[in-house]
């Protein structure tokens, strides 16, 4: 079974920041970039219920349109 290539990437750290990563790393049992990719990805999960959030606004609008709608629908019949 041939594996897929998967590209590279060097980073230029701070001091401050190559501690905090290989402390943390380390802490939970992983290589540096094991954490760093863990990161990312807790990143991009934040990223995606953000936007879920700013979506909150406009399904409040809709039930409450549909909801106006429905009353509306009953106050005919």
């Amino acid at each position: 079974m041939a594996s897929e290539s998967k590209a590279r990437l060097n980073l230029m750290l701070t001091p401050d920041l190559e501690k905090y990563i290989s402390e943390s790393a380390k802490k939970i049992g992983i290589a540096r970039s094991a954490f760093v990719l863990m990161c990312v990805n807790q990143y991009r999960n934040s990223e995606r219920n953000y936007d879920v959030m700013q979506m909150v606004p406009l399904l409040e609008k809709l039930v409450q349109s549909e909801h106006v709608e429905e009353v509306t629908k009953h106050a005919e019949d």
